[in-house]
């Protein structure tokens, strides 16, 4: 769907449907994969034993391993939307501003306080004073990024792969090298198997 869909300019995945040579139809119009979450858990566990099958065959050699593979599928599907916001890593601010104020002097001319009879008791007049005061203000320039996913249903929760060996064809094997391999999907070549 997002192959077909990227090859053509304006074409939403959500617009293309997949039917397979049967007819049956794979993905609609606007949905998400077609089938109920049993029929997607059985076609993804019959895929993934296919894979592992086809690595087994080159270790221990055809039908000499058996493979079963149990996959718990979601069937709910779900939208994300999150925005996250950055500072831009050494850049200019967008704009900036700095004001600075400074005053020095002598008091005079003040009336003093008022007294009880509302007349004003002189106060003292005389004395030094200075005043300092800076702002400054600088807007940075931040990095958005907006991010819309789609999560369709079908994704794998939880998986268990079982693999019997026959007991000659595991005579000679590495167990740990086989372990730690993971399966190749079939079109790829997987590293040789050491004896």
């Amino acid at each position: 769907m997002h192959l077909t869909s990227a090859a053509i300019e304006n074409l939403k995945p959500a617009n293309v449907s997949v039917v397979d040579s049967q007819g049956n139809v794979l993905s609609s119009v606007g949905g998400a994969a077609a089938g109920s979450a049993s029929k997607q858990a059985s076609e993804y566990q019959q895929r993934t034993s296919d894979a592992v099958k086809a690595v087994m065959d080159r270790v221990v050699g055809p039908g000499n391993s058996t493979v079963a593979v149990a996959a718990d599928i979601t069937g709910e599907s779900a939208q994300q939307k999150s925005e996250t916001f950055t500072n831009a890593e050494g850049a200019l601010p967008l704009s900036e501003s700095s004001k600075t104020e400074k005053y020095t002097g002598t008091g005079g001319g003040a009336a003093g306080v008022l007294g009880p009879d509302n007349i004003a008791v002189p106060g003292d007049t005389s004395g030094n004073g200075s005043f300092d005061s800076s702002t400054e203000t600088k807007n940075n320039a931040v990095n958005k990024i907006t991010e819309d996913r789609v999560i369709p249903a079908g994704a794998v929760k939880r998986q268990t792969i079982s693999v019997a060996v026959d007991q000659a064809a595991a005579g000679g094997l590495n167990v740990a090298s086989l372990t730690s391999s993971s399966p190749q999907p079939p079109e790829s070549t997987p590293p040789a198997a050491t004896s």
